[in-house]
């Protein structure tokens, strides 16, 4: 018996600690000040991506799908209100299906400074601002929002290309289509981002159709597959498959996964 509550006392000891640790890096991560150009990137769980920049912190398609019984933590892809209390935080949700738009977000403003910007002309009563069919450059707050729209399954959505602190994001929701560049909407959409004539750090995109052709015309200097949770290894497949010594495609490996970008380069935190 003696022996058993040792065991016990020093699992939760364990337990505790690597808890602490965890939260420690995370804590880390969030308040460790970055210049221009430089970002952290956590992967979230199937689209779903936070990104710390100088002054915002940025999240994309957010969506709550699993047992929160673990460490309810950034460490393991989920948004913790608490943790981004000292953060200027702003939501883009780019189309209304499920898995890519889960109400929990509302609850966040109850805690922190939350802004929330939708992909469709949005009546939400936490819209701070949305999208229409047309393509549109706006401003919040000092970011810049450039959307593409389509509406490929009858659901209107917008793909984003955001331009902060010195960095260009592209995040492209569901905007991909199977036919890829055959498509008429989706090759003009992507041509007229190519059209902008900006350098692109960062892309992330799914990995169901287009995503090839988006790539090529993009040229960014840094990719991540997505949309396949709790199917992460396709990302690594579709990195080995694509990725060049040129074109840097990262493979997320679980929810939590965080990453930090500067000029360029791209590498792993210690907080995997």
């Amino acid at each position: 018996m003696r022996m058993v509550m040792l065991v016990n006392s020093l699992f939760l000891i364990l337990s505790s600690t690597s808890l602490y640790s965890q939260n420690e890096s995370v804590d880390q991560l969030l308040s460790q000040e970055l210049d221009e150009g430089e970002a952290i990137i956590w992967y979230l769980y199937h689209s779903g991506w936070a990104v710390r920049t100088r002054s915002y912190f940025l999240i994309f398609d957010y969506w709550e799908k699993r047992d929160k019984s673990t460490d309810f933590s950034l460490h393991n892809g989920f948004i913790n209100p608490d943790e981004l209390s000292d953060q200027k935080t702003y939501v883009f949700i780019s189309h209304a299906h499920e898995d890519h738009y889960d109400p929990v977000i509302f609850s966040w403003r109850d805690f922190s400074d939350v802004k929330y910007i939708f992909g469709w002309e949005s009546n939400n009563e936490y819209t701070d601002l949305s999208f229409g069919a047309q393509r549109e450059l706006k401003k919040l707050d000092g970011i810049e929002i450039q959307n593409i729209h389509h509406s490929f399954d009858n659901i209107p959505e917008s793909a984003f290309m955001v331009y902060v602190d010195g960095l260009s994001i592209y995040h492209s929701g569901d905007h991909g289509h199977s036919q890829g560049g055959n498509n008429k909407v989706f090759r003009e959409n992507i041509n007229y981002l190519k059209s902008l004539n900006k350098s692109l750090d960062i892309v992330f995109t799914h990995t169901f159709g287009g995503e090839r052709y988006t790539i090529q015309k993009l040229s960014p200097k840094i990719v991540f597959p997505m949309h396949d949770g709790d199917n992460e290894k396709q990302y690594k497949k579709f990195a080995d498959e694509f990725g060049t010594r040129k074109r840097r495609i990262i493979a997320a490996e679980r929810p939590g996964d965080s990453f930090i970008y500067r000029s360029g380069t791209i590498e792993r935190t210690g907080n995997q």
